[in-house]
């Protein structure tokens, strides 16, 4: 049989060697023709002469336009995975610069600080002040359950930078108040300020003390404007609680007897009859005085 070699060179004119045969560089699709007498076999992948015993191989390679083709859809696909290599880097680069921004700037930071006041008045009448002292002030609230104010979110003093904006930091803050009964008459005030994308050390300035100087109006504002006591105005005599006195005390040293302690609470809207802290004066009915018979000059 004829043996295989491998030729790297093309078979055009200057590949060409003296025992070749004249052959074109054009994939020939004919079974084979004859040259001078000799048959020659062509094919797609070499030439064999009838008087050789060679099959000459041929590299399958692209010329002209094929080729360029090849070459230019190789360069494009490098540029593609160069632009999105870019992409990616890029973004990051930006996601980690935005988020040092967000965080710099304040942003994600939560916090609530808390403040406090007694007050001599009952919790009802509390609450009913503090509300008269925000709608003073021009603050939008919400009455929850337990005697309990919410405001609106308001915005921060000092607004975001324009990146921090870009960013999503959106400083702003809002308070939470709630006025706590501690006795028959006494309540206290606890005032928190919430506050997100503001950084720690200016959260001191959104206090309710300082911001809105909510105490100190409140206590303006209920001297000037007392809050209606729940005691009968006529019809009795207030007397002064002694020192250390009770109300089982005090009945008895109004009325002449301790059961009628119970009457008097109900008369001065307190629940119990042990616990009169901030309670400075007891209202007793005439009804009840004239059991004992005492005179008013006695009282």
């Amino acid at each position: 049989g004829a043996t295989l070699r491998e030729d790297s060179r093309d078979f055009g004119s200057r590949g060409r060697r003296p025992d070749d045969c004249n052959y074109v560089p054009r994939v020939c699709e004919s079974p084979g023709f004859r040259h001078k007498g000799v048959l020659i076999s062509v094919s797609r992948f070499g030439v064999q002469s009838a008087l050789s015993d060679e099959f000459i191989l041929r590299r399958p390679t692209l010329h002209g336009f094929l080729e360029r083709c090849g070459s230019e859809r190789l360069v494009r696909f490098r540029y593609l995975e160069i632009a999105i290599a870019g992409i990616l880097t890029l973004t990051l680069c930006r996601c980690s610069a935005g988020y040092k921004a967000y965080t710099s700037s304040g942003g994600g930071a939560e916090a609530a600080v808390g403040e406090q006041h007694e007050t001599p008045y009952a919790a009802k009448d509390a609450l009913t002040t503090t509300e008269d002292v925000l709608r003073g002030e021009g603050v939008l609230f919400q009455i929850q359950p337990d005697d309990k104010l919410e405001t609106l979110w308001r915005p921060a003093d000092k607004p975001p930078g324009m990146f921090a904006s870009a960013v999503g930091v959106n400083p702003q803050y809002r308070y939470i108040i709630e006025i706590v009964p501690t006795g028959q008459r006494t309540s206290r005030i606890v005032a928190n300020v919430e506050t997100q994308d503001i950084a720690d050390d200016e959260i001191a300035s959104y206090l309710p003390s300082k911001k809105l100087n909510l105490f100190t109006k409140f206590d303006q504002l209920a001297t000037q404007f007392p809050p209606p006591s729940s005691t009968p105005r006529h019809g009795g005599v207030n007397f002064a609680l002694l020192p250390g006195e009770n109300l089982r005390a005090l009945a008895k040293r109004a009325t002449g007897s301790e059961a009628n302690s119970e009457k008097i609470a109900k008369d001065n809207g307190l629940t119990s009859s042990s616990d009169l802290s901030g309670v400075q004066s007891i209202w007793v009915s005439d009804s009840l005085l004239e059991q004992k018979g005492a005179a008013p000059g006695d009282r």
